[in-house]
């Protein structure tokens, strides 16, 4: 599900995270797997200051709400939270 917002600038958003997507129907980035997805794992990224504790939270909760089934249902809860808070 790909979700159009109006008077976003035509940006497309993931209808399950919320991720701004390349172009419509592109696969969202955090679907793919722990390893791949971006700002899960880029530790030299957080201690350079390039990518900051909340958008690796961001990250992990736009991550974790993509698969459901890897994560216990508190860790499922606090994502939906902070994509609330912050998406």
């Amino acid at each position: 599900m790909v979700l159009h917002v109006r008077g976003n600038g035509g940006v497309t958003r993931c209808g399950v995270c919320g991720a701004e997507l390349d172009a419509a129907g592109a696969a969202c980035p955090y679907a793919e797997s722990f390893e791949r997805a971006p700002g899960i794992g880029d530790v030299l990224a957080m201690v350079a200051g390039e990518l900051s504790d909340a958008e690796h939270e961001l990250a992990i909760a736009r991550w974790r709400v993509h698969h459901p089934e890897t994560v216990g249902p508190r860790a499922l809860e606090w994502a939906r939270r902070r994509l609330a808070e912050g998406a």
